[in-house]
């Protein structure tokens, strides 16, 4: 259970989620990297909002959308994550972006609806199906790193050939309380090497 969001954005993070959702894909450390795929204004959860202190955003987290509002990292399409390409374990290339290392960690907080996303820039043209979504996180993570999932659907990454891509670790049900929408996080190890 936890508490209404405390930033005034369309379906920002539940407060305290993040703090929990990064013990659970990094140890907690602030210091490890986890990508926000969309982003929206994450970046933005840090601080003292209605008595409560959040912490959860790190300084070397990035964050990808398209919404150029938000300033993202990447002003990147989700949908496209199968272009980016892995140049070795440590780092990826994104498609006119250059070189950068690949996340520990991947939080994905995708609109959770088609009707939801028509809350959001760019809008339900551009609404990421969750399975590839994870498939393509599961692949551009660290091997062995760790892809969550917040989002009304329980995801399946499904398999390379027979090879299953990623291990599911985790199935939390979220809640901001009574007569509220319950949202599940999954969260996955990456299997690739």
């Amino acid at each position: 259970m936890l508490g209404r969001s405390k930033t005034k954005y369309f379906g920002a993070y539940p407060a305290g989620f993040l703090e929990r959702a990064r013990e659970i894909l990094v140890g907690g450390n602030l210091e490890k990297s986890i990508w926000h795929i969309p982003g929206g204004r994450a970046r933005e959860y840090n601080g003292v909002k209605g008595g409560i202190h959040l912490w959860g955003f790190g300084k070397n987290d990035r964050t990808i959308d398209l919404d150029p509002a938000c300033n993202p990292d990447f002003l990147y399409d989700v949908r496209k994550l199968n272009e980016i390409l892995i140049v070795d374990e440590d780092l990826l290339e994104i498609p006119g972006k250059g070189l950068f290392l690949r996340p520990g960690a991947i939080l994905i907080d995708r609109p959770y609806t088609l009707d939801f996303s028509k809350e959001y820039v760019p809008g339900p043209d551009f609404f990421p199906d969750l399975n590839p979504l994870l498939r393509e996180c599961l692949r551009i993570v660290k091997p062995g790193g760790r892809v969550g999932a917040i989002d009304f659907e329980h995801p399946d990454p499904g398999k390379i050939g027979k090879k299953p891509i990623g291990r599911e670790t985790a199935i939390i049900a979220v809640s901001i309380g009574r007569r509220t929408r319950i949202r599940i996080f999954t969260v996955w190890k990456s299997l690739l090497t």
